[in-house]
């Protein structure tokens, strides 16, 4: 007898057969050619379309992404995906963020593409999908699905089991062999599907771990459960005195109760932060043209710049833009956290996931999706979110070693047990690696930090860079730029000294004529003054303007423009003059902040000292230092004087904040241990800064110090108490006064009190 792979090969042998050629097998010189294998489907990630939408490209090459991740349970889990991912080639950058169950990756689109990476995750038996806000709650409710249905085979087992084991107990000794033994084959039955199915997501973790060459958090719990199982198997078939089937069926449902609850938790303040950073469509509605009556269903991610959008009553807008027809009233909350809509019209600018409620608009957009103020928001949110802390990983070091420390009283407990008999050493071995799971170790830092985030973006300071909670209760000292930070960057007119024939208004009303239709920020201050008509207008760069007013010729500008004196150097002096002499003066101040002068005072009661550091070579900076009682000031500096001012307290060992908002801010910004860039401050400024003010209010730098100091103090709770369990709960496993059951009820109540204690940070004040 021969075999064939198929059908079709046991065909052509028979023709060979009856043609007597069987020797063609025999007399052959080289193997035969084969079909070509199929190839295998692509991932479908490397689709094009999935490239264009989902998949940044880089002009280096380098490639970025972000997906949902699905089967997370833990901090072992995000720790075992970065370092298989790790070791591919071309991959740049591989963070998981266990808090929104996503993965940020930077790779080499020479070496690896998204699909071949996905897949390298989908073989680790986690789930891969596009991140989206729409879809990672799709995936949500799939996880919590899943959770509950494991969750109800291992309850409704363990109420089975705990009723047979129950009479069992009782009958001890008494109950005949035959009523023994099939009470004992029914509980395998109800507990088989508990150990291999409903504890499955512990067996995957603990073997993925494993094959990375790394003990994860699950490894005591696999083994606790798969042990107990295949004891009680052995148990069962060789007749012997007892079995552990109701402990297998009962730690398992307390350890998936416990995983399920956390699991609600995440999903509920992912839920909440969805809501705070804005939630962006899907679908869009685009219009050929503006006359259009039909519109096209299409990606939202698909439009571009230009393109002419339909917005419904309550529907978010999808891109950012400028409303070309249509009023209505549009709510902003994502962005300004106002709660109040404001009216909004046609040359109106209008952003992306905030919410048209009352009439049809149409819009051009003004951007990509991708590239809307709320998109990139939540970028840099999830930058800040993914990048780990070194608390971060100094607890991921400490479990992954208490999981080997674990595993070496595991077995030390086992041996000292031993000689009492397999019954005592099962049920305090079982014990010791159940209770001892270092879960709320690993969950301290990362959900207190997490929950703090998100708290303040919700508040409108916008987090960067991973360390600002970290780093900001160690802050010594904050130095501040002063246009546009500790004032408001628009100028007024503080003082008026008329010298002609002219009266203040006559002169007012000149020199907003000649600034009428410029942009510079002299001019804003005489918008208050209606403009008459001027002709012959034209600017002079960096002195002033010129121009004719009913026929006669004046200058407006710098003290040497129309070659005169000021009248002190107290004050910045702007003058105006016709052909003959000087007609008025006008003195013009930024005004300050309404909340500087609390905002400075608050920091030195922190013990914070405060300087000025500005390029204004005027004595106005001095002056407003005076004003502010700051300890410090240096005018007329340029950004290499900021930055090595910042250089040398540094290396006096002073832990420095930098407050700014300009592009010469940029470099000293990026320079200090922790910065903050203004709600008005350059893209430049922005993209070097730790964090962002999303309002025009130097307060929120005080919520945020005080939320960091909470973060602290909450962290440090989680690892104390985290820490203290584990430690302290071993001792009384090994001793034998924890039995299986209570040990899994401590481990699940440990973790979800450091993620309780975390959740108070959501209430930031």
């Amino acid at each position: 007898m021969r075999w064939f792979c198929c059908p079709a090969c046991r065909s052509v042998a028979e023709i060979i057969h009856q043609s007597g050629l069987e020797d063609y097998y025999r007399l052959r010189e080289t193997p035969g050619n084969r079909p070509d294998s199929p190839t295998p489907d692509k991932h479908p990630f490397d689709n094009p379309a999935f490239q264009r939408q989902l998949v940044q490209q880089e002009p280096d090459g380098q490639c970025s992404a972000r997906f949902a991740i699905e089967g997370l349970h833990c901090a072992a889990c995000a720790w075992l995906i970065e370092s298989r991912l790790n070791t591919l080639p071309g991959i740049k950058t591989a963070t998981v963020s266990l808090a929104d169950q996503s993965l940020v990756l930077h790779w080499d689109a020479a070496l690896q593409t998204a699909g071949s990476i996905a897949h390298g995750v989908e073989q680790l038996g986690y789930g891969v999908s596009p991140w989206h806000p729409e879809a990672l709650l799709a995936l949500q409710q799939r996880e919590n699905r899943s959770s509950l249905q494991r969750l109800g085979i291992a309850g409704l087992a363990m109420m089975q089991t705990g009723m047979l084991a129950a009479a069992l107990y009782a009958g001890d000794g008494d109950m005949d062999p035959e009523w023994r033994e099939l009470f004992r084959w029914v509980s395998l039955l109800f507990t088989f599907p508990v150990a291999t199915w409903s504890a499955w997501p512990f067996y995957r973790n603990a073997i993925n771990g494993l094959r990375q060459g790394a003990a994860t958090m699950d490894l005591p719990v696999a083994l606790a459960i798969a042990g107990a199982f295949v004891a009680s198997v052995i148990g069962t078939l060789a007749h012997s005195t007892h079995v552990y089937f109701d402990s297998v069926a009962m730690f398992t449902f307390l350890l998936l109760a416990g995983r399920h609850l956390e699991m609600r938790l995440r999903h509920r303040n992912r839920q909440q932060s969805l809501v705070r950073s804005g939630s962006l469509p899907w679908q869009a509605h685009r219009l050929a043209h503006i006359d259009s009556t039909q519109a096209d269903s299409v990606p939202a991610l698909s439009l571009q710049a230009g393109d002419m959008v339909q917005v419904l009553p309550g529907e978010a807008i999808p891109v950012d833009g400028i409303i070309l027809r249509g009023q209505s009233s549009i709510s902003e909350a994502v962005l300004t956290g106002e709660s109040i809509p404001v009216d909004r019209g046609p040359g109106d600018t209008v952003l992306a996931g905030t919410i048209n409620h009352e009439q049809i608009l149409t819009l051009r957009a003004s951007s990509s999706q991708q590239q809307s103020r709320v998109a990139l928001m939540q970028q840099h949110l999830q930058h800040a979110l993914s990048a780990k802390p070194a608390t971060v990983q100094l607890a991921d070091r400490l479990s992954s070693t208490f999981v080997l420390f674990v595993l070496a009283c595991a077995m030390a407990t086992a041996t000292f047990w031993w000689p009492s008999g397999i019954d005592q050493t099962m049920a305090t071995t079982l014990a010791v690696l159940v209770a001892s799971c270092p879960c709320a170790l690993s969950l301290a830092t990362p959900t207190a930090l997490t929950a703090a985030t998100y708290a303040l973006a919700q508040q409108g300071v916008l987090i960067t860079r991973a360390h600002v909670l970290e780093t900001l209760p160690r802050i010594q000292r904050a130095l501040f730029d002063k246009t546009g930070t500790l004032t408001e960057g628009r100028l007024i007119i503080t003082d008026t000294r008329i010298h002609g024939t002219l009266n203040e208004g006559e002169c007012l009303q000149i020199a907003a004529s000649l600034e009428q239709g410029s942009n510079h920020p002299i001019a804003h201050a005489f918008q208050s003054t209606t403009p008459i008509s001027a002709s012959d207008v034209q600017q002079h760069s960096g002195m002033g303007v010129s121009g004719r007013v009913h026929g006669i010729a004046y200058r407006l500008g710098q003290p040497a423009f129309i070659q005169a004196n000021a009248p002190d150097e107290q004050a910045h002096w702007i003058g105006l003059a016709d052909s003959q002499q000087v007609l008025a003066w006008f003195s013009l101040q930024d005004r300050l902040r309404d909340d500087a002068a609390k905002t400075i005072a608050s920091l030195k009661t922190l013990g914070i000292s405060t300087g000025l550091l500005t390029g204004d070579r005027s004595a106005y900076g001095t002056q407003l230092a005076r004003q502010l009682q700051m300890d410090s000031v240096q005018t007329g500096a340029s950004p290499e004087d900021k930055q090595r001012a910042i250089i040398d307290e540094q290396t006096q060992g002073t832990r420095v904040m930098m407050v700014g908002d300009g592009v010469n801010d940029a470099a000293v910004l990026s320079t200090a241990d922790v910065s903050f860039a203004m709600a008005g401050a350059t893209p430049l400024a922005r993209l070097q800064s730790d964090a962002l003010l999303m309002k025009d209010s130097l307060g929120l730098i005080l919520l945020a110090h005080r939320t960091a100091l909470r973060t602290r103090r909450v962290i440090r709770q989680n690892l104390i108490w985290a820490a203290a369990y584990n430690i302290s709960v071993i001792p009384f496993a090994a001793m034998g006064w924890v039995p299986p059951w209570l040990a899994a009820i401590g481990m699940s109540a440990s973790s979800l009190l450091v993620m309780l204690n975390a959740m108070r940070l959501t209430r930031v004040h």
